[in-house]
């Protein structure tokens, strides 16, 4: 409780009559070569009155959490039973049924942001979706590959955030077409992260085993293992497309452990967590063929 000059006195105090679930759309357009990032809130209020004038703080921490390092306890080693886990179910979220724009604020304090809807009415027991936040961004799309797993091509983009974003529940839309959902990590400021629109069905993958032998050497006690496949990648679009076939090396952790590439590494990039990567565009109609293959060799066991 404050106490201003004028007399007047201002009284603050928590409310747990309102319910707030924040969330984003993540809406591309292929033919703009647009995104938009929009964080929105969906909110609930049950007070049993009607409220025409509301600004609403929805701030990058939680209320009361996080302010202070854990306690410091011992570690014994022991046995303990083990416990069960109750999830907790997620609470749906309205689609954009509801929904208005009106003016916000973004603020940056020493350590949260914050974003501020102004001037909001807000109903007793009716929800209301209110969009905070909308980012625009012109983008190039590509196809990621991941060839050592489901391989398919999955479109999509890379995006650099202006604002700090908590990490929410995102609904993902190609072309007004809603393809999914995904859980977002929190975004940093002026960090780059990658999304992804599903698959484009326009880009067939077919991937061959050509050689797979394991040989052992009488000298030297050895162990060789040797894989090779083949990649043919075909473009049955009507646009050329930007396609990054994505494997996976095997690294070596130990001395007597070796491994031997069995590709042109010129034109792959491979980082040192074994991720190699061919980045190529593909015009419509063309196929292009790769070769992935590695030899190991191990002492025997």
């Amino acid at each position: 409780m404050s106490c201003k000059e004028s007399g007047i006195v201002k009284i603050t105090y928590p409310e747990y009559n309102f319910k707030i679930r924040h969330f984003y759309n993540i809406e591309a357009n292929s033919n703009t070569l647009q995104v938009q990032f929009i964080k929105k809130i969906k909110i609930i209020q049950k007070t049993g009155e009607d409220f025409k004038d509301l600004d609403i703080y929805a701030h990058s921490n939680r209320y009361n959490h996080s302010i202070a390092p854990m306690p410091f306890y011992p570690r014994y080693l022991n046995v303990y039973p083990k416990r069960e886990l109750l999830m907790k179910k997620s609470m749906p979220v309205a689609m954009d049924m509801a929904t208005v724009e009106g003016k916000s604020i973004y603020r940056e304090n020493l350590t949260t942001t914050s974003f501020v809807a102004l001037h909001v009415k807000l109903q007793n027991a009716k929800e209301k979706i209110i969009i905070l936040d909308r980012q625009t961004k012109k983008i190039k799309f590509q196809n990621d590959i991941d060839g050592y797993g489901s391989l398919h091509a999955y479109l999509g983009t890379k995006f650099k955030s202006s604002r700090y974003y908590q990490g929410a529940q995102a609904f993902i839309y190609l072309d007004s077409n809603q393809i999914g959902t995904r859980n977002l990590p929190d975004i940093a400021k002026d960090t780059q992260i990658n999304l992804y629109f599903g698959e484009n069905q326009n880009i067939k993958i077919k991937k061959t085993l050509q050689k797979r032998f394991n040989e052992s050497k009488f000298f030297g006690n050895r162990e060789i293992n040797t894989q090779v496949w083949q990649y043919k990648i075909t473009n049955i679009g009507k646009t050329i497309q930007k396609i990054n076939l994505i494997e996976r090396l095997p690294i070596s952790q130990n001395e007597d452990i070796e491994v031997e590439p069995l590709f042109d590494t010129k034109n792959a990039k491979i980082d040192k967590k074994g991720k190699t990567i061919w980045s190529f565009n593909l015009s419509p109609s063309k196929m292009k063929t790769i070769i992935f293959g590695y030899k190991t060799t191990k002492p025997k066991k």
